[in-house]
């Protein structure tokens, strides 16, 4: 059975950046006036400084400064402790370094805190078929659709593991399905990608 090529490391770094430079700056508490206490005031605080520090991670990682970027992000998660994004992004960093146990467990926390985290499963998935762990990826995969159907790296990776599999049906199903998506997107790169492995598979 023939493969095709899979640019794993870079769905990872491109996902999990991506996907958050929007979020991170809309993270915000609504609180009545009348409710306000010294306590509350300072958790605010806490809020919008970890929200700084980690808007500042991105910049940080996008100018490719990991080490200020890890800083940043591990900053943010001192402040809020359940920042999911924060430990999201982090776990992106330690995989670059390949520090896969690090970003293993910085993705589980991610998805401890907040299970609606579409972007922590398709990451962890994305790791664990880098490690040949192809049933705990597809559970992952299989998630990250449920929660965003248009997550098309998703179906890309997912079509990978059944083709591997010879379940070829769903493979050019999942194939075709993230070439449209990517289309829709604007991603050329993605979309060319996909059109060849479903080239390459004969579909």
């Amino acid at each position: 059975m023939k493969s095709f090529a899979l640019p794993t490391s870079t769905l990872i770094a491109t996902v999990s950046l991506l996907s958050l430079v929007t979020i991170g700056t809309v993270r915000n508490i609504m609180i009545p006036g009348s409710q306000l206490r010294t306590e509350t005031l300072i958790a605010q605080a806490n809020y919008k400084e970890a929200i700084a520090h980690f808007n500042r991670g991105i910049n940080y990682t996008q100018q490719e400064k990991l080490a200020l970027a890890i800083a940043e992000y591990t900053r943010a998660i001192e402040l809020d402790p359940n920042y999911a994004l924060a430990y999201n992004n982090r776990a992106d960093i330690y995989y670059q370094q390949q520090k896969h146990d690090l970003a293993l467990a910085d993705w589980n926390r991610a998805i401890e805190i907040d299970p609606l985290l579409a972007v922590a499963y398709i990451n962890r998935g994305s790791l664990y078929y880098l490690q040949k762990k192809n049933d705990l990826a597809l559970a992952d995969f299989n998630t990250t659709i449920d929660l965003d159907p248009r997550f098309a790296e998703a179906y890309f990776i997912r079509g990978a593991i059944y083709y591997s599999r010879k379940e070829t049906e769903k493979a050019i199903k999942d194939l075709r399905q993230a070439a449209e998506l990517f289309r829709q997107q604007g991603n050329t790169e993605m979309y060319n990608s996909a059109i060849e492995a479903l080239r390459q598979i004969g579909a």
